[in-house]
């Protein structure tokens, strides 16, 4: 009789126990923008249901998802993101899933999206023969997880990788006119649960030419009566924007002066 009390004063003074318990947490994925990802949760219980939660970047909680605005599945236990990247889920925005059996529910552990994404302009670039030039991504807006990079040149409607050049930056010593063209870099970045996915800049114009200035037209000898106007004329051409300086020497002068 007293071994029955007891098992009877157990089971009515045990404390609940949730009748649902996650096995396998969802984690962070990653991939590039505009592709789709997945977060999946494993539990185990009686009477699952699943409701996937967001919280962007900036807001202060999570709030419930629907099936909507690239969102998939959000009552089951593998959510659908796709589109990724844009205003409805950007780069950071944590994800977490709510497990309810009966009149229990267990919250999953936050899994983060990470974009991998390349943005911004790749400035063009003017220089003299012989001089060097340096493109460098500090002008673009870059986000994820890089693995590699890899500069470019464009030869007629072709992009091809430039040996050697796998920094973030690309250096040309010694300019010629050879060099002119488009230049654009290669990023690839890791995906998760495995693979890459690659983004590239825009692509900038690097233009080299002499910067020997080069007069085409000379000034001419004026003559006119005194006390009328005349006026010299010069024409160049030559890199960038010229400027003009004319000078002056008088008779009995030494030296030309500005």
């Amino acid at each position: 009789m007293r071994t029955v009390l007891f098992t009877f004063l157990i089971l009515l003074f045990r404390p609940n126990v949730a009748a649902q318990s996650i096995t396998a947490q969802p984690t962070n994925q990653a991939d590039c923008d505009g592709n789709g990802v997945s977060f999946s949760i494993t539990a185990s219980g009686t009477a699952l249901s699943y409701q996937w939660q967001r919280k962007k970047p900036g807001e202060a909680a999570f709030s419930n998802l629907t099936n909507a605005a690239g969102i998939t599945n959000a009552t089951a236990a593998s959510l659908g993101v796709s589109t990724i990247g844009n205003t409805n889920n950007p780069h950071d925005s944590e994800y977490q899933c709510v497990v309810t059996s009966g009149s229990t529910s267990v919250t999953s552990s936050i899994a983060k999206l990470i974009v991998n994404r390349v943005s911004g302009t790749l400035p063009p670039q003017t220089k003299c023969d012989g001089t060097s030039v340096t493109f460098n991504l500090s002008s673009m807006a870059i986000t994820g997880s890089i693995t590699a990079y890899n500069w470019q040149k464009k030869t007629g409607t072709t992009w091809a990788d430039i040996a050697g050049e796998t920094n973030n930056s690309l250096t040309i010593n010694g300019l010629s006119s050879s060099q002119n063209g488009n230049y654009r870099c290669k990023i690839t970045f890791s995906v998760t649960p495995s693979g890459t996915c690659i983004r590239y800049t825009d692509d900038a114009i690097l233009s080299v030419s002499s910067c020997i200035i080069s007069i085409t037209t000379q000034p001419q000898n004026q003559t006119d009566c005194s006390g009328n106007s005349v006026s010299f004329s010069v024409a160049a051409t030559g890199l960038g924007t010229l400027t003009y300086q004319w000078q002056r020497k008088k008779i009995g002068e030494a030296d030309f002066s500005n």
